[in-house]
């Protein structure tokens, strides 16, 4: 079994942290239908390395628990 190394495994610690901060869902446009922003929402998803789903994973936790 090989192992790729994604983009984000390349980046300094520093810049993994801040790139996996900005990931969680924001929407893009306002003025976006529903469909529009769902599939936004799940191309987002797909294409998120495993540390910003971590950290996104944490914050939602963090914000159900206060």
């Amino acid at each position: 079994m090989t192992t790729e190394n994604s983009p984000i495994e390349k980046l300094p610690s520093s810049a993994v942290q801040t790139q996996a901060m900005a990931s969680c869902r924001k929407k893009k446009n306002e003025e976006a239908t529903f469909l529009q922003d769902v599939r936004d929402h799940i191309d987002e998803f797909v294409n998120a390395s495993m540390e910003e789903h971590k950290t996104c994973f944490q914050k939602t936790i963090k914000k159900v628990g206060c």
